[in-house]
């Protein structure tokens, strides 16, 4: 019998399937998490891709082809994170949009004089010109 903490009464070959079976659980999380951060890095690579190329050619002429191509994957990985190409214009617009009032927002939330919010959020708005180059 073994004591480690709250497992008093586990034998020697339990305690080496709990530490198996923990490792392993453990190792799968950060196998996960892993996963997880290298889609979003691909996304965004696709994405910040995309912006230049629509700013560029305008929605219109750019193709899936030369977004996967600037972003260095098979067009058929593009279409693992976006339905086509409305997709993904319509996702890297509302994430600019968003981005922009958070922005706004947490500028505006900074400023102690009501005054000074509202001057500040129309400085913002009028300032902000990453929309007008999509």
């Amino acid at each position: 019998m073994t004591n480690i903490g709250f497992y008093t009464n586990l034998n020697t070959d339990s305690l080496f399937e709990y530490l198996f079976y923990y490792l392993n659980l453990s190792s799968v999380m950060e196998k996960s998490k892993r996963k997880e951060m290298e889609f979003q890095l691909r996304r965004t690579e696709i994405l910040c891709e995309a912006e230049k190329i629509f700013a560029s050619k305008g929605f219109h002429d750019a193709t899936m082809a030369e977004i996967a191509d600037a972003s260095g994957f098979a067009i058929g990985t593009l279409y693992h994170f976006f339905d086509g190409k409305k997709n993904l214009y319509a996702t890297m617009v509302t994430e600019k949009v968003e981005k922009m009032y958070s922005e706004i927002r947490e500028s505006v939330n900074r400023e102690e004089i009501i005054i000074n919010k509202i001057k500040k959020k129309n400085e913002q708005k009028q300032d902000d010109t990453s929309l007008t180059q999509i």
